[in-house]
This record gives structure tokens, C-alpha cells and sequence, in this order.
């Protein structure tokens, strides 16, 4: 079915209709604009419902699923064993996409990948930075390779915590001298505040 996105408050001689597969209806503010319109759309699109289903063996199984499409109109699903978790994401999600950073999990890259980005923007410089120099491309590399991708990088960004993050700055103290673990986990933040700048993650946990 058609959603149709009213713009009547701004735009009283235009209307605008966008398939979202619901009968819903948004008013804009009185500074919104159309993007701003198909934002609101598409967090207001964030839904939790419930899915159950049998096994081959005839044990039944039940799920929560978060549904939810972009700005972009592309659908997406997460699936919780908890209602409560599978909310608590919808409200995640919602935000994010008002915002305009969300990056669905499926999308997201790893922290590996985000620290091999950040060392070629560090290498080679980029519009925020210039190039730093060897020693300083060495230190960032053995604190990726050594440290951070053995612990972090199979995670993916969407799915990295401060749980996480605080357990491996945890273990950095415990097991390495308070100089080396500083050093180690403010190249971590600059990794994590370099995927957010270039909008392969939402927030910096």
C-alpha cells in the first residue's frame, strides 16, 4: 500500500507519496523540508513484531524481529531473542535515522577494516589531516595489528559496544603498562572517530 507524506503545511500546491508498504501520514515542522519529511517517514517506519515457527522436529521457536527501512527505502530486518532487546534497537534505529547516520548492520564494515582505512588516510593524508610521518605510521600499525584487530576486528562496527570497548581497555591496563595502553586505545578512538566522520558508523562508542 501507499504511504502518502504530507507537505501540505509548507507546500499547500504539492503533496508527496512514497512507497513504504503503510497507511501513515507525517506533518512536517514548520522548518522541515521534504528530505526532512522522508526521514521522519522512514524512523517512524521502525517496527518490532513477533515470529514464531517450527523446527523439523516440531519444537517450536519464537523470535522478536526489528523492521525498519532507510532513507533510501531499502528494508532491512534484525532479529532478538528478546522483545525488550528488539525495542530498545527500534528506538536505537529510529534516532539514528533522524539523525541521518544510521548504517544498518548488514552494511556495516569491521573494525579491521575501519583501522586499515584509517591507516591509509593516515599514510597517504586526507581532507581532515595531512599525512604523518614513518615512525608515527609504524607506532598506529603495530597498535592496530598488534593490539586492536587480534581483540576487535572481526567485530563489525554496527555491533561494537562500550562494553566491549571498555573491556578491552580493561584488559590493555592488565596486561600492558599504563603508557602503552594509552597510547594503543587513543589510536582505537581515532579509528572508531574516523568511521564515523566518513559515515561507515553512526556514533563512537
Amino acid at each position: 500500500m501507499r504511504s502518502a507524506l504530507r507537505c501540505d503545511a509548507l507546500y499547500p500546491s504539492k503533496r508527496l507519496e512514497l512507497v513504504y508498504g503503510v497507511n501513515l501520514v507525517l506533518p512536517l515542522s514548520e522548518k522541515g523540508s521534504i528530505a526532512d519529511g522522508i526521514t521522519q517517514l522512514a524512523a517512524a517506519w521502525a517496527k518490532v513484531r513477533k515470529r514464531a515457527w517450527s523446527t523439523g522436529t516440531g519444537q517450536r521457536k519464537e523470535a522478536w524481529i526489528c523492521d525498519y527501512k532507510d532513507t533510501t527505502g531499502k528494508r532491512h530486518i534484525e532479529t532478538f531473542r528478546r522483545k525488550r532487546d528488539a525495542d530498545d534497537r527500534a528506538h536505537e534505529i529510529r534516532g539514528e535515522v533522524k539523525a541521518g547516520v544510521h548504517v544498518a548492520r548488514h552494511d556495516s564494515i569491521t573494525v579491521e577494516r575501519a583501522a586499515d582505512l584509517w591507516l591509509d588516510a593516515r599514510e597517504n593524508g586526507d581532507a581532515e589531516r595531512a599525512a604523518v610521518e614513518a615512525s608515527t605510521l609504524r607506532m598506529y600499525r603495530q597498535h592496530a595489528d598488534t593490539y586492536i584487530k587480534p581483540k576487535l576486528g572481526a567485530t563489525k562496527l554496527a555491533d561494537l559496544t562500550q562494553t566491549m570497548v571498555r573491556q578491552f581497555a580493561n584488559n590493555m591496563v592488565a596486561d600492558h603498562n599504563r603508557a602503552r595502553a594509552r597510547k594503543v586505545l587513543t589510536s582505537l578512538k581515532s579509528v572508531l572517530n574516523y568511521a564515523v566522520r566518513e559515515g561507515y558508523a553512526a556514533r563512537n562508542v
